[in-house]
């Protein structure tokens, strides 16, 4: 059975599923009026939908981009938020992303978990934002066996409105980056930024 599931994927028919699923799951929201009008999608978007997808005006979903909602979970893009080529989103189950009004995600960024987004933010390419976590040094369990057991260790992260988060830079989970906040390039995130501070470095800190 192993090998012809193999077999089967690499002529395509799971790949082929995958794209018939998120098909129907597209028609599905269009139906449903969850994706309202002047929303343009580019190539190979896929969606693949337990929970709630809300897709507002005038959004822009670029190449391949990936969105995963879990059970019990929300997704919500507001008017005119663009998501560039590569992008990808998973809700975990009983969560919620929030993406705000005219913001904007540029390519290859990663968002996973609950997350909040205010309106007029730029995340530059390669960006990642995790809010959540694997229980890691469970006594006698494996990460896997213990995040199955105990469930993932849950956060949120919270992006201010008009913030600016730089290339390939990483917030995790708890933390709330302030309003018209600045995160340089290749920065890690682990503690809350204010209301225009400017941080950056590999544990970023405030330096303005």
């Amino acid at each position: 059975m192993k090998n012809m599931l193999i077999t089967l994927d690499l002529l395509g028919f799971r790949s082929c599923l995958k794209k018939i699923r998120s098909f129907l799951t597209l028609i599905g929201l269009l139906l449903s009026k969850n994706i309202k009008t002047g929303v343009r999608f580019g190539r190979a978007v896929v969606i693949y939908n337990k929970g709630l997808v809300t897709i507002n005006e005038n959004c822009l979903l670029g190449d391949n981009v990936s969105l995963k909602v879990m059970a019990n979970s929300n997704l919500i893009l507001e008017e005119g938020v663009v998501l560039s080529d590569n992008v990808s989103i998973t809700v975990r189950e009983k969560s919620t992303i929030r993406v705000g009004k005219n913001t904007r995600i540029n390519c290859f960024s990663i968002l996973s978990g609950e997350i909040d987004i205010a309106g007029g933010v730029v995340i530059a390419p390669y960006v990642t934002l995790i809010s959540d976590s694997h229980r890691l040094g469970v006594e006698g369990l494996t990460i896997d066996e213990a995040d199955e057991k105990y469930g993932m260790v849950h956060g949120k992260i919270i992006i201010g409105c008009g913030s600016f988060l730089g290339v390939r830079s990483i917030v995790l989970h708890n933390v709330v980056v302030g309003e018209r906040a600045i995160i340089g390039a290749n920065s890690l995130v682990l503690d809350d930024v204010p209301n225009n501070a400017i941080v950056y470095g590999k544990k970023a800190s405030v330096k303005k």
